[in-house]
């Protein structure tokens, strides 16, 4: 029998490329490692961006909530429940704010027109009555609804020829004088 000739590598050329190899392998994990955090990095900056125009958006919020409430400590508290009334009232469309005075209005007295003033600080009420007294009736039966409490009577004239009543003007001021609580506040240094 004849022997086998095999020849074994030596342990130090093994060993070189063994190492190199993992040398390789860990600069490659590493590049990765290092690409994977800086894309987690530039979206956590992104994040934190957002975050922190959104705070700067809450804190305008929440100053504009603390003055509308120190003006409101300012106005006496019938105005004030007067004024939040026309607030709550123009929120809805005018087509339910006539259908509302319309249904208190008695058989001597039509609505002819609910607008808003020049400028939005008043909320105007046209109504027709046979006489004054009617007129004053309605008056009194819509100062006791939510909102109308301020409600004056501000003009009375004739409506055309005999027999055909009077046109009174009922007005009451606006909520413009008092800052919504949801309006958006002007930036800082705009005011």
């Amino acid at each position: 029998m004849k022997s086998l000739q095999i020849e074994f590598a030596s342990s130090r050329t093994g060993g070189h490329r063994s190492s190199a190899r993992k040398w390789s392998l860990a600069v490659l994990v590493g590049g990765a490692l290092a690409l994977l955090g800086l894309v987690a990095g530039s979206s956590f900056s992104r994040e934190a961006g957002a975050l922190r125009q959104q705070a700067a958006e809450l804190a305008m919020e929440r100053d504009a909530l603390r003055s509308a409430a120190r003006h409101q400590e300012q106005i006496a508290p019938d105005m004030l429940d007067s004024i939040n009334g026309v607030i709550r009232i123009m929120d809805y469309p005018l087509i339910d704010i006539l259908e509302a005075l319309e249904h208190r209005a008695r058989p001597n007295v039509a609505l002819m027109s609910a607008e808003l003033g020049p400028v939005r600080s008043t909320f105007r009420i046209i109504v027709q009555a046979a006489s004054l007294p009617e007129a004053l009736d309605y008056l009194e039966d819509m100062r006791n609804e939510p909102g109308f409490q301020n409600l004056a009577l501000t003009r009375q004239e004739a409506s055309g020829g005999d027999g055909q009543g009077w046109r009174f003007t009922f007005e009451m001021p606006q909520a413009d004088a008092v800052p919504r609580a949801l309006s958006k506040a002007p930036a800082r240094g705009q005011e």
